[in-house]
């Protein structure tokens, strides 16, 4: 958890010096049911069944361009990329890629996918985590919590030791998409679950 960690606050800073994903950051944190302004790409867009031998960048695009309406490529400080995506509900994500080759540039086994919300107030954080510790109880292959600076987050891990399909691919965007949504809206439900605009 704490690579995890210093990788999202490695790549935040770099997130905020983009236009386009600090308006989308501040949509997805406050209204994720109204819509990204960029439309997904139809289904038949990808070939379902070609296999991925290894994940990146340029190997998840095309499913994630399916699944999500915006797509930006960005590299962390020491030259590894990743990429910020977001659903067409307003829901922002990064993906981060692991077990690589090259200095994390190719051949990556795996790949982490992330959102984050605003940090909530100090009183608010028994509150999130009793009921992040329900939702996971109803839940169980979800992965959520608070970091160390009390930001709530949500993250799937996909394996693709021995490649994966571009149809199972989508399957996973999809399948976070939708538990990330659900675990907005249980913060959403919660007194200052989302953050305070003064937090962020």
């Amino acid at each position: 958890m704490a690579d995890f960690n210093a990788n999202y606050r490695i790549a935040e800073g770099r997130m905020m010096k983009h236009r386009l994903i600090t308006g989308v950051c501040a949509l997805a944190f406050t209204l994720i049911g109204s819509g990204a302004s960029a439309q997904t790409r139809p289904v038949d867009s990808i070939d379902q069944t070609e296999t991925l031998a290894s994940l990146g960048p340029s190997a998840v695009l095309p499913a994630l361009s399916v699944a999500t309406a915006n797509q930006v490529v960005e590299v962390q400080a020491d030259g590894t990329p990743f990429v910020s995506a977001t659903a067409s509900n307003g829901l922002l994500m990064q993906m981060y890629f692991t077990a690589c080759d090259d200095g994390g540039q190719t051949g990556c086994k795996g790949m982490s996918i992330v959102s984050v919300w605003p940090r909530v107030a100090e009183e608010t954080v028994p509150a999130v985590a009793a009921a992040t510790r329900s939702f996971l109880l109803d839940h169980p292959l979800a992965n959520a919590g608070q970091f160390d600076d009390n930001r709530p987050y949500f993250s799937r891990y996909v394996i693709a030791d021995y490649g994966i399909a571009q149809g199972n691919l989508l399957s996973e965007f999809s399948n976070f998409i939708r538990g990330a949504t659900e675990f907005h809206n249980m913060l959403a439900g919660i007194e200052g679950g989302l953050g305070a605009p003064d937090a962020q």
